[in-house]
């Protein structure tokens, strides 16, 4: 399949996982500007946008290529060709339930449960929104407090996501691609790091604002 057919169905399924979040199915154009969020970092952009086209160096891309054909089968689950949905959410190595943990333990209760994530929700997540609660309609202080939090929730949301998958991604590249090994103590090191630098542009950003 080309690199153009495969981008067609990703931004489909895409457009689906996110339907429910959004109340309805979004365009490309809106998939894509959510790739390029401001509460996203640059290098993660790009990231999502490989990503959703499929193009990462990943799986297939090194069975064409002698001497590498290894790195494209998981050495932790052996059998399993690598795949981002792999990488993200299935594999049994420890980084991706190690940091998606992080991330949830970090979410607030008040924004409600932290979601189901899926492959399709991960690549989009620069659409990901928290929904206000329904208060009737009423265009009062109580409903403007909330819509306010929500929209905080939201961006919260979509900085935990994209900075917990890129990482996820940076280390994957470490030891398949470098063969480097980090211990469970750095690995929670680098998300806090990333996680905290974030945090405070956004609220350096948020000042500003006011």
């Amino acid at each position: 399949m080309t690199h153009s057919g495969r981008t067609v169905i990703s931004l489909d399924k895409t457009r689906h996982a996110l339907r429910e979040n959004l109340g309805g199915l979004p365009k490309d154009s809106t998939i894509w500007k959510g790739c390029r969020s401001p509460d996203i970092q640059l290098k993660i952009w790009q990231f999502l946008f490989l990503s959703i086209h499929q193009t990462q160096k990943i799986g297939e891309y090194w069975r064409n290529i002698p001497g590498y054909e290894q790195r494209g089968i998981c050495s932790v689950c052996r059998d399993d060709e690598e795949s981002m949905e792999h990488i993200m959410l299935i594999c049994r190595a420890q980084e991706g339930p190690l940091i998606w943990d992080l991330a949830k333990g970090l979410w607030p209760a008040s924004h409600g449960e932290w979601p189901q994530l899926t492959i399709r929700s991960i690549m989009a997540c620069g659409s990901l929104k928290i929904k206000p609660a329904n208060n009737g309609g009423n265009a009062n202080q109580e409903e403007r407090r909330n819509n306010a939090k929500m929209k905080g929730a939201s961006r919260l949301l979509r900085i935990l996501v994209s900075e917990s998958a890129h990482l996820i991604w940076a280390i994957r590249c470490l030891w398949v691609i470098q063969d480097v090994t980090l211990t469970v103590e750095v690995m929670q090191q680098r998300w806090l790091t990333a996680i905290g630098w974030r945090l405070t542009i956004d609220r350096i950003i948020a000042a500003r604002r006011r």
